[in-house]
């Protein structure tokens, strides 16, 4: 498995935070996609931004939302209360610094610029950039709540937002064929300019929140490293939260990281790179993209070529980062059989690479449940 970045990406949107030029050439991942730039930058808080609760509730409380419109506007207050919490409490907790300076020295005080010559630990503002750790997750998940809505209620009239709301309430129960609507509703993913412009007006909003709430240029800014990364957080988010919209049953998970949601990338890999190299990614500082393909699209005398071929032109479309496994699901579901045969089959995860046998079954089956990509 490889794991690829875009500077083109990640370099405007660490000044776009305030980075400085020549801090941001320098950046690093770490952990499962974590940005940082070495030696000058530790988070000292963090915003965990869970889209589709915010959806969930912009949709099913109140009145009737007229027009999308009015249900973009309850979403928007909903992350807006979500961010402003996050930023009032490293406010907060920024001016408290003074107070307990210096602190105790930690071991990677050490390898940090500015602790020894500030006699400040990195916890109390003794590096260059103290930053918010944001966490901008399930985008596909959201994207395609958006577009069922938009799609079955304002555009088509199939539905009404009193029918959609009793039928979630029930997890579908006795309207399977609403379900197979919203299944069947445009997904983000499949190169479809109804749902990936929803998860282009999603992400623009959250960009906007997040600047306001950051105060770019002034002297309270607070840097915010922003990431549409979620580890493994969508089996247990989702796991939370009742149906939705999309099709999704009560309680299954939510999209991951960057990804479409599994079984949308009805199109092929290319209409899936296309959809998402549209959001306006270089206002990120990270995100993870899982692609699952199989063997025979890289394992002939062109492979390597067609890999190249198909990554570079996702870059120059503006896509941010990939990281592949190259696994099919039949050698996958035999190695949950027979792993002896398959000792060194590697996937990825999120940050990591593992083994694939000395995985538990249900982290083997998250990984089969991944889009398998045929090129």
């Amino acid at each position: 498995s490889i794991l690829v970045y875009n500077d083109e990406d990640i370099i405007p949107a660490m000044i776009h935070c305030g980075i400085e030029k020549e801090d941001a050439f320098t950046y690093t991942m770490h952990g499962c996609n974590w940005p940082d730039i070495p030696g000058k930058e530790r988070p000292v808080g963090g915003c965990h931004l869970s889209l589709p609760h915010h959806f969930y509730k912009a949709f099913m409380a109140g009145d009737e939302p007229k027009s999308i419109d009015e249900l973009y506007e309850r979403f928007t207050l909903s992350i807006r209360d979500n961010i402003d919490r996050s930023f009032s409490d490293i406010r907060h907790r920024r001016q408290d610094w003074d107070k307990h300076a210096p602190g105790g020295l930690k071991i990677d005080d050490c390898f940090h610029d500015g602790p020894v010559a500030n006699a400040r630990s990195w916890g109390l503002g003794g590096v260059k950039y103290s930053t918010l750790l944001s966490s901008i997750r399930f985008i596909g998940t959201t994207a395609d709540c958006f577009s069922a809505v938009d799609d079955l209620v304002f555009r088509s009239k199939k539905t009404s937002i009193n029918e959609l709301r009793r039928t979630l309430e029930n997890d579908f129960a006795e309207n399977e064929s609403l379900r197979q609507l919203c299944l069947n509703a445009p997904k983000y993913g499949q190169d479809n300019d109804l749902a990936d412009g929803h998860a282009i007006r999603i992400l623009e909003a959250v960009t906007r929140e997040f600047d306001r709430a950051s105060e770019l240029g002034t002297d309270d800014v607070v840097i915010a490293m922003r990431c549409l990364t979620t580890d493994m957080g969508h089996r247990g988010e989702g796991a939370s939260l009742g149906a939705t919209p999309d099709g999704r049953h009560a309680r299954q998970p939510f999209s991951d990281n960057t990804s479409p949601y599994p079984g949308s990338c009805t199109k092929g890999i290319t209409a899936m790179f296309r959809s998402i190299a549209k959001l306006p990614l270089n206002r990120f500082n990270s995100g993870a993209l899982n692609v699952r393909i199989q063997r025979k699209f890289v394992f002939d005398d062109h492979g390597l070529e067609r890999l190249m071929a198909l990554l570079r032109t996702f870059f120059n479309m503006g896509g941010m980062q990939v990281q592949l496994s190259v696994a099919d699901t039949n050698e996958l579901r035999s190695a949950q059989i027979n792993p002896e045969a398959h000792r060194d089959l590697m996937v990825r995860i999120t940050g990591y690479s593992a083994v694939f046998i000395d995985m538990c079954k249900s982290a083997q089956d998250e990984i089969i449940r991944r889009e398998e990509m045929e090129g």
